[in-house]
């Protein structure tokens, strides 16, 4: 099946520009996801959360902080690597 871009995807709903900023990104720096969301439309608070739930943190009562997700990350990778042992 082949997968094309919308030709109004620019003029999309925000929904529409967030999923196309999103795609690909779950690997990608916290801080490029967060930014290419806000770009696409979202708030502060919605790219935050997306970014988190991108990186497989679940979403709570507070918006998550790109810091955040960036040293959960972090952490993550050491336990994966056996450096930092649970």
């Amino acid at each position: 099946m082949l997968f094309h871009r919308s030709p109004d995807i620019e003029t999309g709903t925000t929904a529409d520009r967030a999923a196309s900023a999103a795609v690909g990104l779950a690997d990608a720096p916290a801080r490029r996801t967060f930014d290419r969301l806000r770009m696409a439309g979202l708030s502060t608070d919605e790219a935050a959360n997306l970014t988190a739930h991108l990186a497989g943190l679940r979403i709570g009562r507070r918006p998550w902080t790109v810091a955040e997700i960036e040293r959960l990350r972090f952490l993550r990778s050491l336990v994966e690597t056996g450096r930092l042992s649970r």
